[in-house]
């Protein structure tokens, strides 16, 4: 009799622990991502919270969004972030992957000018004219008519942009050939798209790079997302937007800005950079998660946990969580990512 009781109760230990089990979807199966530089502070920043409940383990690399979305379509990775869609892009849309709108930011334009300090004034012509270098000169007649009062000094201008692939390339050229500045085509390769015949100024990889290039180089102007740049010892240009005002870079002003954007059911907006609002800074982006759901049913389940999180948490400095009907367009994206 005794030892039937030992019995019963071990069995009934090996229920429960089994009934208590972790399910295998959150047994710390490692999910690895990569992609868009300027979604990088916020998704890291979401990954060590989600990392630390101790199931799936998320894993994203800063590369490009272009970098991004070739190796989700190849299944090379888990997921990416991108700041351009597939069909923005130019490129087929992979049967193999869902994507979502999961947060959005302003790219800020900064620049190194001791002399002039915070708050130098930029149109969208007068921007598309530096990059592509048309404009030359830190003094030129057109940048000082729109900066009355600034002292700006006679020297050349070095342009930094971002190496191809880039889709915060992708979404500044846009804008450029949005507002109608001659010469713009919308493209992730920045020389192509400023239709300038030689290279102008220097690339780098990331926005990490773009920011100490910035910093270190006096007389230079490149573009990077905001949360990359606050904290830095950085200036930031205020772009005029459509409704005639002259406004900085600030999760406020993006806000405002992407929150009138016309929002499909697939979430994926097509966003109109030359639109009238205001107090908006319209040189503003959704940033898209891709998922691969052609891995096995644990992996596609931790994509979209992972995802989940990112699409509820608090937007880290520089960014804007999604509200209203981009939000709604991505809970429903985000409910067709299963096996």
């Amino acid at each position: 009799m005794f030892r039937k009781v030992i019995g019963i109760v071990a069995t009934a230990a090996v229920a429960v622990s089994v009934a208590f089990a972790a399910p295998a979807s959150a047994a710390g199966v490692a999910l690895t991502g990569e992609g868009s530089s300027f979604a990088n502070t916020y998704v890291k920043n979401v990954e060590a919270k989600f990392n630390a409940k101790g199931g799936a383990q998320a894993n994203y690399t800063k590369s490009s969004s272009g970098k991004g979305r070739t190796n989700v379509k190849d299944g090379k990775v888990d997921f990416a972030f991108s700041d351009a869609t597939y069909k923005a892009a130019g490129e087929s849309v992979p049967t193999n992957v869902v994507t979502s709108p999961m947060f959005g930011g302003p790219i800020a334009l900064v620049y190194n000018l001791p002399t002039v300090g915070q708050g130098l004034q930029l149109t969208p012509t007068v921007l598309g004219q530096i990059f592509n270098g048309t404009i030359t000169d830190w003094n030129d007649a057109r940048i000082a008519r729109i900066n009355k009062g600034k002292k700006l000094p006679a020297k050349k201008i070095q342009v930094v942009f971002r190496a191809a692939g880039s889709g915060t390339t992708f979404n500044l050229t846009e804008y450029l050939t949005d507002n109608k500045v001659a010469g713009w085509t919308t493209s992730s390769d920045f020389t192509k798209a400023s239709g300038s015949a030689s290279v102008v100024g220097v690339s780098v990889p990331g926005s990490a790079e773009m920011v100490s290039k910035v910093d270190s180089t006096t007389y230079t102007i490149g573009y990077v997302d905001l949360a990359d740049a606050v904290g830095k010892d950085l200036v930031f240009a205020k772009l005029l937007n459509g409704n005639g005002q002259y406004v900085a870079p600030t999760a406020a002003a993006a806000k405002a800005f992407l929150a009138v954007q016309r929002v499909p059911a697939d979430g994926q907006v097509n966003i109109n950079f030359a639109q009238k609002v205001k107090n908006a800074y319209n040189l503003s982006i959704f940033v898209y998660g891709v998922a691969n759901i052609s891995g096995d049913a644990e992996k596609v389940a931790g994509v979209k946990a992972f995802f989940t999180q990112v699409l509820s948490s608090a937007a880290p400095a520089g960014y804007v969580a999604l509200s209203g009907a981009a939000k709604t367009a991505a809970t429903k994206q985000l409910a067709k990512i299963k096996k």
